[in-house]
């Protein structure tokens, strides 16, 4: 955790780890209303009496905070978030931040030390009555900072996802970086498959891609592409699941081709995302409908958020 140039500026002599209060004068309105009377800590390391800075992609501190929910949070332990606030009084969402309850705790992971505090954030959307099946992913993943709505009142949950959107989603999801698991081994071998003509340096997805194509998570169209744009079938969708779970280490258990058999629709599937499919199945990641999984069907917005929760829920 501290070593390999984690602390800046320190060679040698005592580090001290630091969890107190959160000092709550300095803070907006805004922040002190999200928070209300959580609890916020502040986690610091201090050498030669002088607070220093740390950062270790590798190696996320995971911290643990003591809390016991009303019964309006308790009912929805979804919504129940941790937020980053920044030197300058900013509030972040932390994507890995929920609410263990049987050690009756928030807990999160960071690979650096800040202020932190406890909220509930109520995101709601006004078209989710034709989706309710897909309420509780939405709005979990809406207040984690995860997926995001077509506006502050939209979803849009029946429209469909394209390629680069659900693997952002995904990257965000599970704080995917470059030093993931064995990424930068990984970046040296696939420079080229990071290098798709068709994204953009400057695309607001690009550093996903990047990410991606750099574990071995998305690979191109085989002709230099990336396709962005297209939208991503269960099938794609499922095979970049599978891949990034394997890849960090969070583990998928091989599928039982049996497990496909019991859909109509099985011979639908392309050979090279049978195996996903049938482990995401298996794992009760992936569900069909009225007996076919439809493989080759477009993936949309409220079942993007469904598969993606369900991973996100499987990592408590």
């Amino acid at each position: 955790m501290l070593s390999g140039g984690a602390l800046a500026g320190v060679t040698e002599g005592k580090v001290t780890l630091i969890v107190e209060a959160a000092d709550r004068k300095a803070w907006s309105g805004e922040l002190r209303a999200l928070v209300g009377e959580r609890p916020a800590i502040d986690v610091s390391l201090v050498s030669g009496g002088k607070p220093i800075s740390w950062s270790n992609g590798k190696s996320p501190a995971v911290i643990s905070v003591p809390y016991t929910p009303a019964s309006s949070e308790a009912a929805q332990p979804g919504k129940l978030t941790i937020r980053y606030i920044d030197a300058q009084g900013m509030a972040h969402p932390v994507v890995s931040g929920r609410y263990d309850a049987a050690h009756g705790v928030m807990t999160f992971r960071t690979t650096h030390f800040s202020e932190y505090a406890v909220a509930y954030v109520d995101r709601r959307f006004d078209d989710l009555g034709r989706a309710e099946w897909a309420r509780e992913a939405v709005e979990a993943l809406a207040a984690r900072g995860i997926a995001e709505g077509r506006d502050g009142r939209h979803f849009d949950p029946g429209a469909q996802v394209s390629r680069a959107d659900f693997l952002l989603l995904l990257v965000r999801m599970l704080e995917l970086n470059e030093q993931t698991g064995d990424a930068n081994a990984a970046a040296g071998q696939n420079d080229g498959a990071a290098k798709f003509a068709d994204v953009a340096a400057g695309a607001y997805y690009a550093d996903a891609v990047r990410i991606g194509a750099a574990l071995g998570i998305a690979g191109g169209s085989g002709d230099g592409r990336f396709r962005p744009g297209g939208a991503v079938s269960r099938q794609e969708a499922a095979a970049l699941v599978a891949r990034a779970l394997r890849g960090t280490g969070a583990g998928l258990p091989d599928g039982d081709a049996a497990a496909l058999a019991a859909f109509a629709d099985a011979s639908d599937a392309a050979a090279y995302a049978r195996p996903d499919l049938a482990a995401l199945v298996g794992a009760g990641l992936l569900q069909g409908a009225g007996g076919k999984l439809r493989p080759q069907g477009e993936l949309t917005r409220a079942e993007a958020a469904v598969l993606l929760y369900r991973v996100y829920a499987r990592g408590q």
